[in-house]
């Protein structure tokens, strides 16, 4: 997974440190080769869902 972001960014948003931007949360979707899914009546209200095969 290539993000472009260096390791301590990594290790803060896997802490939870960072606040999830949309630009943030896009970046991490392509990373993933995912679709975003935003839902803040769930939780996660942030989840990731590969794309159909």
């Amino acid at each position: 997974m290539y993000t472009g972001l260096d390791e301590e960014a990594v290790e803060s948003i896997e802490e939870s440190g960072v606040d999830p931007t949309l630009p943030l949360i896009e970046l991490l979707a392509a990373a993933f080769d995912a679709a975003a899914r935003i839902d803040p009546a769930r939780e996660p209200a942030i989840r990731f869902e590969a794309h159909a095969a």
